[in-house]
């Protein structure tokens, strides 16, 4: 089957670069041909600024954005560029299916009626969303009617968060299912990087501003006096407190390495907790704005709460860096929601999936 997928491919940020190549990678896997649809509506990308143009100077900002542009000619099968609906209706027409998602491509406080990240241009096309998220519970409400319409008109509807299924319930009578996000269904070993680390090293992955920043800027200054070993950075913002190293160069393949090679990970980030978890690190992850409930959720499910720090005063209660993991237990829990989310993969597009007791009935899908 040929298949497009509509993501937020296009930003300079790494967790929505790296999930889309994790999703076009794992539906090849499943033998599928597979393109990333090129779609860079001028709207979105003036108003969303990279990640990193805030960080060094624009030497580190020309560097970083050549590495992210070199990742995206390498390693996504994109088609030509488009920009308009129109564009994407002339290219829709040589598809079997459309995947949207995964990322905040549901987020109206982001799209803002933008209705191609609901598919509303492709008729004729099997419709499909894969972990689309709507991000925060706050969402643009005089556009119910609109999304209810182009909701209903999905073949198959899976989201990234409970809190997206049940904005989606109230909104469509259709199926809702939850699944991983692209970047638990890879496991990137294809990609590597040369950079020299010596030393071990607490990496700090930050986002955000404001009291997710001090927070995490007091954690980590904790956990580097006790650990003793030095602190490298990617932060949002420039010069990350106390950071022995800041990395505003680095492109996703780089971003991966660090992440690998990590002694223990400080992160307000949801790609960032994720990476921490694929990577068996030790890691503390700051959730203190409306964004931060998809982070709670999985570590809740799988028995990582103590790791999240949800409010300023947890910071007092415990000790985040002498918290122990059970890596096996939880990777055991995350082979059995891959299991089921491929499964969806597979029924969405018509196909049998040997999955092993996934809660989801392929032949349930198939319509």
């Amino acid at each position: 089957m040929r298949v497009g997928i509509l993501t937020f491919h296009w930003a300079y940020n790494y967790g929505a670069v790296l999930q889309a190549y994790a999703l076009q990678q794992t539906l090849i896997r499943m033998g599928h041909e597979v393109n990333i649809l090129d779609y860079r509506p001028p709207h979105l990308v003036s108003r969303i600024g990279p990640l990193g143009f805030r960080s060094g100077s624009p030497v580190h900002v020309f560097r970083m954005k050549l590495r992210f542009d070199g990742f995206r000619k390498n390693y996504l099968n994109l088609t030509r560029t488009l920009r308009t609906t129109k564009d994407l209706r002339k290219t829709v027409q040589s598809y079997d299916a459309l995947i949207v998602g995964s990322d905040q491509v549901w987020n109206q406080n982001i799209i803002r009626g933008d209705w191609n990240y609901f598919l509303a241009f492709a008729d004729g096309v099997r419709r499909v969303s894969y972990a689309a998220d709507f991000g925060q519970p706050q969402q643009m409400s005089e556009n119910r009617a609109d999304l209810s319409n182009l909701l209903d008109r999905f073949d198959h509807i899976a989201v990234r968060t409970s809190l997206s299924k049940e904005i989606a319930r109230t909104l469509t009578s259709r199926d809702v299912k939850v699944v991983l996000d692209p970047t638990l269904l890879h496991d990137f070993s294809e990609t590597t990087a040369k950079v020299q680390i010596a030393e071990p090293y607490i990496l700090v992955y930050n986002i955000w501003s404001g009291v997710n920043r001090q927070v995490l800027a007091s954690l980590t200054r904790d956990i580097a006096a006790k650990s003793k070993v030095p602190v490298y950075c990617v932060s949002w913002s420039p010069d990350f407190p106390m950071a022995d190293r800041q990395l505003r160069s680095i492109g996703p393949v780089e971003w991966l390495a660090y992440f690998r090679r990590a002694a223990f990970i400080c992160t307000d980030s949801y790609h960032g907790f994720l990476f921490a978890i694929k990577n068996r690190k030790p890691f503390t992850a700051v959730c203190l704005n409306n964004r931060a409930s998809r982070i709670v959720e999985l570590a809740e499910r799988y028995g990582l709460r103590n790791s999240v720090v949800s409010s300023a005063s947890d910071t007092n209660s415990r000790d985040v860096s002498a918290i122990a993991v059970d890596y096996d237990h939880v990777h055991k829990l995350i082979e059995q929601d891959a299991e089921d989310s491929k499964a969806f993969l597979c029924g969405a597009l018509l196909m049998r999936y040997e999955h092993r007791g996934s809660r989801f009935p392929v032949e349930e899908l198939i319509t």
